[in-house]
């Protein structure tokens, strides 16, 4: 894959740029919004190291495939069905039910 020109390399880092950025902003405000912010710092502990291995080895498992097959088709095959069953997923979760407690809507008083 090459760049024909510098509109296709312009066009590429405004892509990567919303994506990158739209990830930054939209992961934290979409698990406090799904989970709530009690345990949102323990969510982001785990999710972390994992979206960083994935990172990490994805270059890794892409060269490989490149190695085994001499093109990168099966590579960017693999990519897509990932985000296309992490979308499905995502469209198809519904937010957890929170446990039933006596105390009213917004009371932080324990004392009653």
């Amino acid at each position: 894959m090459y760049a024909r020109g510098a509109s296709f390399i312009c066009l590429y880092s405004i892509l990567t740029g919303i994506g990158f950025g739209g990830m930054i902003v939209l992961m934290p405000n979409l698990l406090g919004a799904y989970f709530g912010r009690t345990h949102y710092s323990r969510i982001v502990g785990w999710i972390t190291p994992l979206i960083t291995l994935a990172c990490a080895a994805s270059p890794v498992i892409a060269g490989f495939l490149y190695d085994i097959t001499g093109k990168y088709f099966l590579s960017f095959l693999l990519a897509a069905a990932l985000i296309f069953t992490g979308a499905i997923l995502i469209l198809l979760s519904r937010p957890p039910q929170l446990p039933a407690t006596s105390k009213a809507p917004g009371s932080y008083c324990s004392c009653v």
